[in-house]
């Protein structure tokens, strides 16, 4: 069985695709700063055959040892944690993804790496079938959310700029708005559905930045992983870059008054100034992804809020 490390592994969904991992055999080596992931997401791991963890930033150094396969998960996702941390967020996508690379060629491991939906930037319209891999992307630089999405950026450059000038395999995953179990508002990893539904299991008003006629499409963790563990059965693809998100969009306005309904909240919305250069529309075109694997994401967004109904009142502001 193919031998992982994994970095980042700690966090939101590193912490889910090193379960998954581990229930199908693999050995899982993770690495991890804990500046944004924590040790309570790898407590169920102890002790398990094949896990391994190691506190490591690996924008200063990587592990030593043999691996099959490659993942760069690390980097602060929340817009909170990296506004915070600008220069985190910009040299683990630069100087920790060489880091890695030179790790991946060195072994001679599969080199995965996890960009972000963020990459295609602020576009007025989105075409009907979504935004797919070739996508233009519209990135103003000099803003709160730059470092993230430019960071992002350049380091899909790097990837395929290294594997031009060097021999090896290589996949750019691009995540659309993945939520789920582990979310946990109180924490940096706090997204607007988890913070939505422990306003709303509390009685209290749901803060919607603008006027809420943003869309987003929200993939369930459980569907990405699963999409994720068909591309390590099968393999490599024929090619470099692959959306992996639900490509039915929901308006937030319209997100908090199913949440609402859901959990019987009364409350009227609060409504406050939208986050500068925040995306108007965000829609994947996973017809790639199904193609190579026949992937489609089948949980319904209500029977996925109900999988994370357990979160916390978050306080605050989305």
């Amino acid at each position: 069985m193919p031998r992982f490390l994994l970095a980042g592994g700690a966090g939101f969904i590193g912490h889910h695709l090193t379960r998954a991992l581990l229930d199908a055999g693999h050995e899982v080596h993770v690495v991890d700063n804990l500046v944004t992931g924590t040790m309570a997401n790898m407590k169920e791991f102890e002790g398990r055959r094949g896990f391994d963890f190691t506190e490591l930033d690996i924008s200063q150094s990587v592990p030593s040892g043999d691996y099959d396969r490659i993942v760069h998960l690390a980097c602060p996702a929340n817009p909170t944690d990296y506004q915070a941390l600008p220069m985190q967020t910009l040299e683990v996508n630069s100087i920790g993804n060489l880091k890695f690379m030179d790790l991946a060629k060195k072994v001679e491991a599969e080199y995965y790496f996890f960009s972000s939906s963020e990459v295609y930037g602020q576009h007025a319209t989105v075409p009907s079938n979504g935004l797919s891999e070739d996508s233009a992307s519209i990135i103003h630089l000099g803003h709160g959310r730059s470092p993230y999405s430019t960071g992002k950026m350049f380091a899909e450059e790097l990837v395929k700029a290294y594997y031009k000038r060097n021999d090896g395999k290589y996949l750019i995953i691009r995540p659309f708005n993945v939520y789920g179990p582990g979310m946990d508002p109180k924490t940096s990893y706090g997204r607007v559905i988890p913070n939505f539904i422990g306003w709303a299991k509390n009685g209290k008003p749901l803060v919607i930045n603008g006027d809420g006629l943003q869309e987003r499409s929200f993939c369930h963790i459980n569907d990405f992983i699963g999409c994720m563990m068909q591309i390590f059965d099968k393999g490599m693809p024929p090619f470099d870059t692959v959306n992996i998100g639900n490509p039915d969009p929901v308006r937030i306005i319209d997100l908090a008054a199913r949440i609402n309904a859901l959990f019987k909240n009364d409350s009227p919305h609060r409504f406050v100034p939208r986050y500068e250069f925040e995306p108007l529309f965000r829609k994947p075109d996973i017809g790639r992804i199904r193609s190579w694997v026949g992937w489609e994401p089948t949980r319904g967004l209500d029977e996925g809020i109900r999988s994370i109904s357990s979160v916390p009142d978050p306080g605050g502001r989305w």
